[in-house]
């Protein structure tokens, strides 16, 4: 990548989307280090909502710099690809960031284990106009961990409660 450093805005918005859900929502707020893309620690930032069937959000201020967001079971690095010719600017990154955490907290996100030719982690989510899905082949280790949090092989997440004022 030639330009190392254009995506250390996320940092920042990254940061910004958790103040404004700390301040909007009922959360507990847990910072810890988790290791980053350099093998150095990284600090985390976990969002937990009051409801226990509300998806918590982790989020990784990765030092390469990049955002590893956590939503539930999925996890989405952004940018997704550092490379030129892929060229993903920060407002995309940061729209992407907006538009999960926006079904995250309307409880319009879920997961899902499918087998289908082997074993996949199914995600989707709606958020206003816009809704996605994706999957992820999984390996025997990782079914396993998903088959504890998503009991009965599939979970739709509840909204996040509102903070009272």
């Amino acid at each position: 990548m030639s330009d190392p450093g254009r995506y250390a805005a996320l940092h920042a918005i990254g940061r910004a989307v958790l103040a404004e859900l700390a301040r909007d929502y009922a959360v507990t707020t847990e910072t810890t280090t988790e290791p980053d893309g350099r093998g150095g620690p990284a600090p985390a930032v976990r969002l937990v909502p009051a409801d226990r069937d509300a998806a918590p959000l982790t989020m990784v201020f990765d030092g390469r710099p990049a955002l590893r967001v956590r939503l539930g079971g999925t996890e989405l690095t952004l940018p997704h690809c550092r490379c030129d010719a892929c060229a993903e600017t920060v407002e995309e990154c940061a729209a992407e960031l907006r538009t999960h955490v926006t079904a995250l907290t309307a409880g319009t996100f879920g997961e899902r284990l499918v087998r289908d030719g082997g074993w996949w982690h199914e995600r989707w989510y709606r958020a206003g106009d816009e809704k996605g899905s994706s999957r992820t082949r999984l390996r025997r280790a990782e079914r396993a961990a998903l088959r504890e949090r998503l009991p009965g092989g599939e979970r739709r997440w509840a909204p996040w409660p509102r903070r009272t004022r």
